[in-house]
């Protein structure tokens, strides 16, 4: 009985830490998520000026 305890305890605690895990793992991704956001959008803004300085030398 005392064995079946200790296990159970053991396995609650592993769940808890693997969802912690899970948690933290998500928060990471928002923030990758955000950041990768971000990127695109000056990327996005870095090749529009590129192309209004390009159309300004043509015209």
């Amino acid at each position: 009985m005392i064995r079946a305890l200790s296990a159970l305890k053991t396995g609650l605690f592993c769940l808890v830490r693997a969802l912690s895990a899970l948690k933290t793992g998500l928060f990471c991704l928002v923030r990758a998520l955000s950041a990768l956001k971000t990127g695109l959008f000056c990327l996005v803004r870095a090749l529009s000026a590129l192309k209004a300085g390009l159309f300004s030398e043509l015209f």
